[in-house]
C-alpha cells in the first residue's frame, strides 16, 4: 500500500529512519509548550538527529506529501514547522483558532481540522451549526480542509454537525 503520505507527529512513536518512498512513517519529538524552551533544549538536538530537512527532501522527490499532527496548541512554533516544509497541518480547533492558524500557515496547505470537541460535547446543536458554517467561510478561502468531528458525548449535536457537515460542505 503507498498512501502518498508520511506523517511527521508530536507525541507518537519515533522510528528515527530515515522514510523511503511509499513509507508512511512517523517522525516525533515531545512539544513542552514553551516555543523558547523548545527551540533550545528539543529542537536543535532531536531536529538534526530526526534529519527532518531530509525527510522532505526524500519525500517530495517521489510526488508524497508531508503532513504535520500535533495535538494542542501549537501555533507558537508554527513558523518553525512551516520552515520544515510541510504540505499539510493538523488543527485541533478545541486548543487553537483554525483561522488564525490558516492565515499564518496559508491557503496552499492541506489541512486536516478537527472540529471542536467543546460544542459537540457540551454546546448546543446550534453551536455545532455555527462552527461548521466559520468553516464553511474558511474553506472559500483556504480550499484544502478536510474536516472531522472532534467530540461524541451529545447525540443532539453528533446529529447536528452530521447534518451541518451535509448541508453546507459536501458540494455535488
Amino acid at each position: 500500500m503507498d498512501p502518498g503520505v508520511i506523517v511527521i507527529s508530536s507525541g507518537s512513536t519515533a522510528t528515527g529512519d530515515p522514510p523511503r518512498s511509499g513509507d508512511t512513517r512517523t517522525v516525533s519529538h515531545p512539544f513542552t509548550g514553551s516555543p523558547v524552551a523548545f527551540r533550545i533544549r528539543i529542537w536543535a538536538v532531536t531536529a538534526p538527529s530526526l534529519q527532518y530537512g531530509r525527510i522532505h527532501d526524500c519525500i517530495h522527490p517521489h510526488g508524497k506529501k508531508a503532513g504535520y499532527v500535533c495535538d494542542g496548541n501549537y501555533l507558537p512554533l508554527l513558523d518553525d514547522i512551516l520552515a520544515l516544509g510541510p504540505d499539510g497541518l493538523y488543527i485541533e480547533s478545541t486548543s487553537m483558532d483554525p483561522a488564525e492558524f490558516m492565515r499564518r500557515a496559508g491557503p496552499d496547505m492541506i489541512y486536516l481540522l478537527k472540529s471542536d470537541a467543546r460544542n459537540v460535547d457540551h454546546g448546543t446543536p446550534e453551536d455545532v451549526w455555527e462552527e461548521v458554517r466559520r468553516i464553511r467561510r474558511l474553506h472559500e478561502e483556504y480550499p484544502g480542509i478536510i474536516m472531522y468531528r472532534g467530540g461524541n458525548r451529545k447525540p443532539e449535536c453528533v446529529q447536528a454537525f452530521d447534518e451541518a457537515c451535509r448541508e453546507l460542505l459536501v458540494y455535488g
